[in-house]
């Protein structure tokens, strides 16, 4: 059990904010290039990974201009498939401990690795 002063010093602080995104990127488990099931949207050139997303952002500003927005994709329990959750925004600096990004999707922030396949809907 947490004392009371390691419980106030740890609520809002940035390892807080941290766990709670890798807890989100966790529970969602996006799809990633090394997924055999997301193999299809690869081989049909609909994705990139978060990492050249935030490596091209002139690239995919372009395709945001074209009408193509940047999805996630995520396991859907209900059918044998993915469902995608949109990314609202990312931020391209990389975590120096692990290739991790953060994105911001409507459920909040999210750690996801770098290989995480975002798919262009």
């Amino acid at each position: 059990m947490k004392s009371i002063v390691a419980q106030h010093r740890y609520n809002g602080s940035i390892l807080q904010k941290r766990n709670r995104a890798l807890r989100l990127a966790a529970r969602l488990s996006p799809a990633t290039a090394a997924d055999v099931r997301a193999a299809r949207f690869v081989r049909l050139k609909h994705v990139t990974t978060v990492n050249e997303l935030c490596a091209n952002a002139e690239r995919c500003g372009a395709l945001i201009d074209g009408g193509r927005e940047p999805h996630l994709l995520v396991p859907d329990e209900l059918n044998d498939g993915y469902r995608p959750i949109a990314v609202y925004d990312f931020r391209p600096q990389i975590e120096q401990a692990a290739p991790l990004r953060s994105l911001d999707l409507h459920m909040g922030e999210a750690l996801v690795r770098a290989d995480t396949l975002v798919y262009w809907k």
